[in-house]
């Protein structure tokens, strides 16, 4: 045996084996982790809200960008503190990245506001609170046939990363994408049917994380994104407000994936067809 350190991976044995196949070398596996304290206040109702009753269908949809910019930094910092420690391996390629949020659940919390006035009307500025630990786990590898500065990093596995090359394609890193909204007003009545509110929340803030990952895969001059994980989360608020408690719902969408580029010519294309089998 070599008298060298025994490899570390987060590869299955599936994995190893096609981590073989596509030439690539396991060093170590690395993780990157960053976790924060998170408060996050809601927007408060319009100025209509002033008077005797509360106008529900004021209480639109708002983005928070303040939440979705605290995940981006928490992802940020732990894909830096990865990509350090697959350089300090001497790898040129991280493969298998993902997520590993462990999110302590969202605890609403009420604070009064100063003005009297506005207390007596029974007013409060109410906040949302989290602990966010956000962890991200990979395989740093040896490619012979990359040349770059510091690691790529790609969230694709072995098996996928092997079919990606025969085809003539190569990661060009990992892009990104979050966004977080509040909508005051969010009835969901005693029947059966769709909740128009809740739909259109979930649809604007999908489509905000996806405009991120397209902004971030042309910055990089990819020709495509493979990959994608897109990771969701949504909570109820009870909003006290001038003696009624509207229901808020809060919604947020992180994703991760791979972008690709497009090579000169196809690279290592299998000899002969592989038959592949399930054993279990």
């Amino acid at each position: 045996m070599a008298e060298t350190e025994p490899f570390g991976s987060a590869f299955s044995i599936g994995d190893f084996a096609f981590a073989e196949r596509a030439r690539l070398q396991p060093i170590s596996m690395v993780m990157g982790c960053d976790v924060r304290w998170i408060s996050q206040a809601l927007p408060e109702p319009p100025e209509i809200a002033l008077f005797d009753h509360v106008d529900l269908a004021a209480l639109s949809a708002t983005p928070a960008p303040e939440l979705a910019e605290q995940v981006a930094q928490a992802r940020d910092r732990a894909l830096k503190r990865l990509r350090a420690q697959a350089a300090a391996a001497g790898a040129n390629l991280v493969i298998g990245i993902h997520q590993r949020p462990g999110v302590i659940a969202w605890s609403p919390k009420r604070r009064h506001h100063a003005d009297p006035v506005q207390y007596a009307r029974g007013r409060s500025k109410m906040f949302v609170t989290r602990l966010l630990e956000f962890q991200l786990i990979g395989t740093a590898v040896r490619d012979g046939a990359v040349v770059t500065a510091e690691p790529r990093l790609c969230t694709l596995d072995a098996a996928d990363l092997w079919k990606l090359q025969g085809g003539g394609w190569r990661p060009a890193g990992i892009v990104t994408g979050c966004a977080y909204q509040f909508h005051g007003s969010v009835g969901y009545g005693s029947g059966n049917g769709e909740v128009h509110e809740a739909t259109a929340v979930w649809a604007t803030v999908r489509e905000a994380a996806l405009e991120t990952v397209r902004a971030e895969a042309a910055a990089l001059g990819a020709d495509g994104v493979v990959g994608i994980e897109m990771q969701v989360e949504h909570r109820d608020v009870d909003w006290k407000w001038g003696g009624r408690e509207p229901t808020g719902l809060l919604v947020g969408v992180s994703i991760i994936a791979t972008a690709i580029h497009r090579t000169a010519a196809p690279a290592r294309r299998p000899a002969a067809p592989l038959r592949i089998m399930s054993l279990s």
